[in-house]
């Protein structure tokens, strides 16, 4: 079952959307027969806001039932919102709403509906769920791999690895100490980790081999652990487990998606003038390229090509990259003028439509210098769980250019922790302000 409330959201919107169609089919599109004034959008808007209220409610009430359910959810839902549609035109306005309007709503959403939430359920419940693994003892492990492989049909569990001697047990997969190999021949993503282990110095072993790796791990804690910093504790078929990394689900990946292809869209449009301005400055004050582009990584420290306006001379890194300062003796006259208002990172929208980066995230680093911060900051390999950012919470908060990279960390995690819609429009919205004042 799939549960968030960002699913009643999205079939509110598209609720409006079929309201909005069926306005047209039935006003606008000539194949029936209208008054000489017809009403306007706005009049039924009222009427769609009530009816997409009462048809979104039902059907995301109890989330999408896995695997099936949804057309039934959808078809319940809709007939609701129809019947209270006509009860409300029928008795307490009867001349004010079209009844063609309604019957023609009624089978789109039927069918839209049905076809949206599908899509949904298959996107947020796709069939290639990353590999996990439960690591524990010999004698309670076997215990919780049958409870989760039983009940939670969210978790792809394909054995167990023990810090013990391995007993002869088709379910086990091995020993800790060969956690490299078996997660290479399993092609494991996730373990979930029982705790406290038996060895500590095996369990620190272990959790240095999945950030290696970049395995996300998570512990099922006894009623001590649950306290543990940095943890998120939540509850899987009637078993504690303690989530010590910091990532999206697949539900925020989808809306924080969706957010960017709209963003990025109108990004572009808005900013367009200004960058035809600012190729030009560019192109005058120092000829070209105009445009700079560099390798950074990203998500899963996968690299791509990031644009932006050149603000240094040119050949900058001709002898391979340097970190950049404020006071930096190669920047442009008017590349200290972009990078002081943050024009020079324009561009990078393109980027966000690629989906390379994301409107709102951690900044992308040089592969050279990620290397380097790897093994001096711990943590610091989280950032690479979410796409990077065109801006993100340690930017608004005075963390830009050369800066602290231990606080950038920090700054960067609490945001994934803590991730949410609202908390995007809040860093956008900051960072316009910003670079107004």
């Amino acid at each position: 079952m799939l549960r968030s409330p960002y699913l009643f959201i999205i079939n509110f919107i598209a609720n409006l959307i079929l309201c909005s169609i069926s306005y047209y089919i039935r006003f606008k599109s000539g194949f029936f027969e209208i008054e000489k004034f017809p009403p306007v959008l706005w009049q039924y808007a009222n009427l769609a806001f009530f009816i997409s209220l009462i048809t979104s409610a039902y059907i995301t009430r109890k989330g999408l039932k896995f695997p099936k359910g949804v057309g039934e959810q959808v078809f319940v839902g809709a007939s609701l919102g129809f019947f209270s549609a006509i009860i409300l035109t029928f008795f307490i306005k009867p001349d004010a709403f079209s009844r063609i309007f309604l019957l023609l709503l009624y089978p789109l959403q039927i069918i839209g509906l049905s076809v949206l939430n599908i899509k949904l359920k298959h996107y947020l419940f796709s069939t290639k769920k990353p590999r996990c693994a439960l690591v524990g003892s010999t004698d309670l492990s076997p215990l919780v791999y049958e409870r989760l492989k039983q009940k939670d049909a969210s978790l792809n569990l394909v054995g167990i690895i023990t810090f013990d001697a391995v007993p002869p047990d088709a379910r086990f997969l091995g020993n800790a100490a060969d956690f490299k190999e078996i997660a290479g021949k399993w092609e494991i993503k996730e373990v979930l980790i029982i705790y406290p282990p038996s060895s500590k110095d095996d369990f620190e072993r272990l959790l240095d081999d999945c950030q290696i790796l970049k395995i996300s791990y998570q512990l099922i804690p006894d009623s001590i652990s649950i306290f543990l910093a940095h943890g998120q504790p939540y509850q899987s078929r009637g078993v504690a487990i303690l989530r010590v990394e910091p990532r999206l689900d697949a539900t925020g990946v989808f809306l924080k998606r969706c957010m960017d292809i709209a963003g990025s869209i109108f990004g572009i449009i808005i900013f367009s003038p200004f960058m035809i301005v600012i190729s030009l400055l560019v192109w005058i004050t120092s000829g070209l390229p105009v445009f700079f582009r560099q390798e950074r990584a990203g998500l899963d420290e996968k690299t791509f090509t990031i644009y932006k306006f050149r603000t240094m001379i040119k050949d900058a890194e001709r002898e391979g990259p340097v970190w950049s300062t404020k006071d930096d003796q190669r920047q442009t006259w008017i590349g200290k003028f972009l990078r002081k208002t943050s024009l020079d990172e324009i561009p990078q929208f393109f980027n966000v439509l690629k989906a390379d980066m994301s409107l709102v995230g951690p900044r992308p680093e040089q592969p050279y210098f990620i290397e380097k911060f790897k093994k001096s900051i711990p943590r610091y390999i989280y950032r690479h769980m979410i796409k990077s950012g065109m801006t993100g919470w340690a930017q608004v908060n005075g963390l830009r250019g050369d800066t602290s990279i231990e606080e950038r960390v920090r700054y960067d995690i609490y945001y994934i922790e803590n991730w949410s819609v609202l908390f995007d429009l809040k860093i956008i919205i900051r960072t316009i302000w910003q670079m107004l004042k």
